[in-house]
């Protein structure tokens, strides 16, 4: 887990349909419906945006399971707020 600011930061989920630890979880996330959270692959390519994340990333891109390993991610576009970068691994 990575703190950053008032957030906790889960850097790790396995989304293999166990029913633990399926979801990326960020605590705390509902303090910030209006920062825009982007998720990008290691080539750049943002796989997922959403303002006011839900706490609902189960791992897919386009209906397709992503492969395992390291995902960054941006949360920015937050009135007053600086905006918070890091990476969260995809194990299975």
């Amino acid at each position: 887990v990575e703190v950053a600011g008032e957030l906790r930061i889960t850097n790790v989920f396995s989304p293999n349909g166990d029913g633990v630890n399926d979801l990326w979880v960020i605590p705390g996330i509902q303090n910030y419906v209006e920062c825009i959270l982007s998720l990008f692959d290691n080539q750049g390519r943002r796989i997922l945006e959403q303002r006011g994340y839900q706490n609902d990333w189960d791992g897919t891109y386009n209906g397709r399971v992503v492969p395992k390993g390291t995902y960054f991610f941006v949360i920015g576009g937050c009135p007053d707020k600086t905006p918070i970068t890091g990476h969260v691994l995809v194990a299975y």
